[in-house]
């Protein structure tokens, strides 16, 4: 189904606008595209679980050229109101060349309540955030919260803060985002990203992984830390010449690394394994290929998933 050239002034979702209440509901958006509708406030597509529980899955479907004034070109998840409990499951869908005048570029994920999220298999580029999250934008709230995003590609996106990824706490009323929320970025490639303020940017949130990812070529620095946010790395490629890698801006930060990581500088000096190696390029196949050649000092480095 073809959602195109709508506009929302005064609410959001200029295509579509889902409001989730009560329990065992089930919403299923598959087969579908986003194509230039544009919104006041956020996103083409909206979904909101208010006290609400079930599952939401947004399955093969795209987002292209939307925009919206506040956040999220694309798809805005959002729970608020407990209890709540849903199950977002977003999967094989692209997001390309939408863009927002402030938050997330294509997407915005709001979590005030629990909730588990798994995004897989999906393909982010060309998109504009003219605040923060070229590509993605997660504000947390005091709520205990797993999300994994798997073998997603974020290229090519743009923003002054966190050209890829951005995540800060939803309003200071909530306070701090939870130590319970953990976000993990598994088999990820995040490439040609650019912004002033870090490729992923980090301020006062849960628990950040990346395993298994590569954070190349993007014309920012690659992990951007404020404080009080968490993250570590496992198997996972550093590399953004003329970039620093890794940049803490306060003390009240932890990070971890658990090994089998290829960092291009020093900056993580003093953080690193035995496991790991700095200083070297990780000699990928070029022309926006990142397998690696065979001489990769990479191939040797990775270490089992715990």
């Amino acid at each position: 189904m073809l959602f195109a050239d709508n506009t929302s002034e005064v609410y959001n979702g200029a295509g579509l606008n889902a409001f989730l209440a009560g329990n065992e509901n089930t919403f299923s958006l598959t087969n579908s595209t986003f194509e230039n509708n544009h919104s006041a406030h956020y996103s083409a597509v909206h979904i909101v679980g208010l006290s609400s529980q079930g599952t939401v899955v947004v399955d093969n479907c795209t987002f292209f050229q939307n925009s919206a004034v506040d956040g999220a070109g694309g798809l805005t998840l959002y729970t608020a109101n407990e209890p709540n409990d849903i199950k977002f499951t977003v999967k094989q869908c692209k997001f390309i060349e939408n863009e927002t005048m402030h938050f997330g570029g294509a997407m915005v994920i709001v979590t005030l309540t629990p909730a588990s999220l798994t995004i897989e298999d999906c393909l982010y580029q060309g998109n504009k955030a003219e605040v923060s999250g070229g590509a993605v934008e997660i504000f947390t709230g005091k709520a205990e919260v797993g999300s994994a995003f798997r073998n997603c590609i974020m290229q090519g996106n743009e923003s002054p803060l966190g050209a890829a990824i951005s995540s800060y706490p939803f309003d200071s009323d909530f306070g701090a985002g939870s130590t319970d929320a953990s976000f993990t970025f598994e088999n990820c490639l995040i490439a040609e990203n650019s912004g002033a303020g870090g490729t992923v940017y980090l301020k006062e949130t849960g628990s950040f992984n990346f395993l298994n990812c590569t954070i190349a070529n993007n014309e920012a620095d690659g992990l951007v830390m404020d404080t009080p946010s968490i993250a570590s790395i496992q198997n996972t490629i550093l590399h953004n010449p003329g970039n620093t890698e890794y940049t803490p801006l306060t003390d009240n930060i932890t990070f971890n690394s658990h090994g089998g990581n290829l960092i291009a500088d020093a900056s993580l000096a003093g953080l690193l394994t035995m496991g790991d190696k700095q200083g070297l390029d990780p000699f990928f196949v070029g022309g926006g290929d990142y397998h690696l050649t065979e001489g990769s000092p990479a191939w040797t480095l990775a270490t089992p998933m715990a």
